[in-house]
């Protein structure tokens, strides 16, 4: 039965595919129009008033994560990206002082970057490699086992330590939650 509706719909998709049919011209109530050849001709844009949204911006709490990255971006590149000078260079029409002070005025501060990167990249693997070898040899200056002898009044400490992590936990939450400041208070979005 399978076998069979797959055959008929087959025969269907070929049948329908090999008729000819010629798109007609299409004409919107804007006067744009697109004949059978698929070219499309636009109209003028209407007259009037200029478009005016009434939507209003909303960071709704991350304003400060936006200031942030407006402010790093400022910091390695204070200046507008050169357009003009790179047409220039792309053109061949550029001297050695303006590729100076590209690199100077706003390269400078993404090569930082991409060292400062990379570097991580690279160095913390290696230094993690090396305290674990330290680590694994014994000579990290810690002991791999507890003596109880120097482990007085354990279980006093673990619940004086347990409270004091309790009543932290408590403050955080009742700062994070309850306590009034701008990027708690309810977002205006419907």
């Amino acid at each position: 039965m399978l076998l069979k509706t797959v055959i008929v719909l087959t025969i269907v998709g070929l049948v329908g595919s090999s008729s000819n049919v010629d798109p007609q011209n299409v004409t919107d109530s804007y006067s744009n129009f697109a004949n059978g050849n698929s070219t499309i001709k636009w109209g003028s844009v209407p007259a009037g008033d200029p478009y005016q949204t009434d939507t209003t911006y909303d960071s709704a709490g991350l304003q400060p994560l936006f200031d942030f990255a407006r402010s790093f971006l400022s910091t390695i590149q204070p200046k507008d990206f050169p357009f003009d000078t790179i047409k220039d260079l792309t053109k061949g029409k550029f001297e050695t002082s303006q590729i100076q002070s590209l690199g100077t005025d706003y390269f400078i501060g993404w090569g930082v970057c991409i060292v400062l990167g990379l570097l991580f990249i690279f160095l913390m693997p290696i230094v993690g490699g090396c305290f674990c070898c330290c680590r694994c040899c014994g000579n990290c200056g810690g002991s791999k086992t507890q003596d109880p002898a120097n482990y007085e009044n354990g279980k006093c400490r673990r619940f004086v330590f347990g409270i004091l992590l309790l009543i932290c936990i408590i403050f955080m939450g009742y700062w994070t939650m309850d306590f009034p400041w701008p990027l708690n208070q309810p977002s205006s979005r419907n």
